[in-house]
């Protein structure tokens, strides 16, 4: 993308016109960004019983996504995701990666 990193360590996150990189693991940045991460895995343990990741993060989309149906996106959302897809809806097509044969 232009920008040379000698190290994976030297890598941020990025929200770019035309790319975004995350420079933890996604669930590491979402944790890290859902106030109510540890509140919404306990109580998927409740509902749900022993559970693990892929039940956990599924009932955490599934607030986000009750959140979001409410009018509460910005209040909800990971500012990460919401950064994302305001580069997106405001983007534009330049020209295509593909090269011309």
């Amino acid at each position: 993308m232009g920008e040379k990193i000698s190290s994976i360590d030297e890598v941020s996150t990025k929200i770019r016109d035309t790319y975004t990189v995350i420079e933890n693991e996604y669930e590491t940045t979402l944790k890290n960004e859902i106030i109510k991460w540890d509140e919404y895995i306990n109580e998927a343990g409740e509902q749900i019983g022993s559970t693990g990741k892929p039940l956990q993060h599924r009932y955490i989309a599934n607030k986000i996504t009750k959140g979001v149906d409410s009018s509460q996106a910005k209040e909800i959302l990971p500012p990460i995701i919401v950064n994302v897809v305001e580069k997106i809806r405001t983007c534009s097509y330049r020209e295509s990666l593909l090269k011309k044969t």
